[in-house]
């Protein structure tokens, strides 16, 4: 880490402007019980495989927020996501992805809900024939998910095969999911 500024408040966690690397097995977990608001503010963030995950605990009103940040990750063997969370709300803004894995960026699961997601860029460059999904969604919530000026690319020319798998956006949820998405690409 190159510390510009780490904000810790009682229940908050602001990671800001910050350059973050994260080597294989190295990732920021949360795994509060109480509700925890964490934040990630004009981050360049550079991962192996895992960056974040916040799935356990008992805070289902905890809040995730990505703003302005770029999230790269490197391993071209790694399959684990980059980001889950399984609790709580997530907003994210203005966040470039860009995956060189066969990996997930993004899992929401458990009880997670994407309040909102714009202005974002998912891009893999994988040239696995299976390529995962860039964005999956496994949360048995059954409030709406939001999505809006999103897009998602694979940049690689190896052809994909049709696997529901090798999606952009995968939704694998035992429950009916309500996904609202207006001006993706």
């Amino acid at each position: 880490l190159e510390f510009r500024r780490v904000l810790f408040r009682s229940r908050q966690i602001g990671w800001i402007g910050l350059n973050i690397t994260c080597g294989a097995g190295q990732l920021i977990t949360n795994n509060s019980t109480t509700p925890t608001n964490t934040w990630f503010q004009d981050c360049k963030i550079f991962v192996n495989s895992q960056f974040y995950v916040h799935t356990a605990g008992a805070a289902a009103d905890a809040r995730t927020y990505l703003t302005n940040c770029d999230v790269s990750q490197t391993a071209t063997a790694n399959t684990s996501p980059v980001i889950q969370i399984g609790i709580g709300a997530v907003e994210i803004e203005r966040v470039d992805f860009t995956t060189d894995g066969n990996c997930r960026s993004l899992i929401l699961s458990g009880t997670a809900i994407l309040y909102r997601m714009s202005l974002t860029t998912f891009e893999h460059t994988t040239s696995s024939t299976t390529a995962a999904p860039m964005f999956e969604i496994t949360s048995t919530t059954l409030s709406s998910h939001n999505v809006g000026q999103t897009t998602f690319a694979y940049t690689n020319a190896a052809a994909k095969n049709t696997s529901p798998t090798s999606t952009a956006i995968y939704i694998n949820s035992g429950v009916n999911t309500a996904m609202i998405l207006l001006n993706c690409y």
